[in-house]
Parts: structure tokens; C-alpha cells; sequence
């Protein structure tokens, strides 16, 4: 079962949630989008931050957690609106929790 849960907000910029959330790179997590139901929060694997126009995975509200093993990568999110103009001026929010 996932253990250490933690909510992690985030904007319309690249954001790390693996240095955010203090979990070690390469641990396996599971990740929720706990926003709005119109929020789409797109995520990345990488060692350094995704380009601006990279085209990541994208995870709606209504999506079931997802599971991610990624070796040393780094888990990389942002927030992601059909309505362009509102997304930087909103934020949501990310669940991480460790797999144990």
C-alpha cells in the first residue's frame, strides 16, 4: 500500500515534485491529480527540467492514481487547461506517496 502521502501545489511551470516532496529520486510512487475537475496536470520523468514544449503525460482529476518507477529521474509536473489563458493564473494540487 502507498505510505507517505504528501500534497504538492503547482502552476503552469515545470515543477519538481521528487525535490519538493523530499522523496529520493528513483523510489517508486504513486501520484494523484487532487484538483478541480477541470484541471489536467502533465508529468515528465527527467534528470533536469522538461523543455517548455515538451509533451508529457497528461493526468485529469478523474484519472486513477498513477504508478511510476522511474529509476534516477526526476518526476517533473505542471498544470495543464483546456483554457489556455486562465492556466497561469491558477495552481493545483499533486498527491505523492511512496509504494512500500
Amino acid at each position: 500500500m502507498p505510505d507517505t502521502e504528501t500534497a504538492i501545489e503547482i502552476g503552469s511551470s515545470w515543477t519538481n515534485l521528487t525535490t519538493l516532496s523530499g522523496i529520493p529520486s528513483g523510489t517508486e510512487v504513486v501520484l494523484q491529480n487532487i484538483g478541480l475537475p477541470q484541471d489536467v496536470i502533465e508529468l515528465a520523468t527527467s534528470l533536469t527540467e522538461p523543455a517548455i514544449d515538451f509533451k508529457g503525460v497528461y493526468m485529469k482529476q478523474i484519472t486513477p492514481m498513477m504508478r511510476v518507477t522511474i529509476g534516477e529521474a526526476d518526476i517533473w509536473a505542471r498544470l495543464y487547461r483546456y483554457d489556455k489563458d486562465q492556466s497561469r493564473l491558477r495552481t493545483a494540487k499533486v498527491q505523492i506517496q511512496v509504494v512500500t
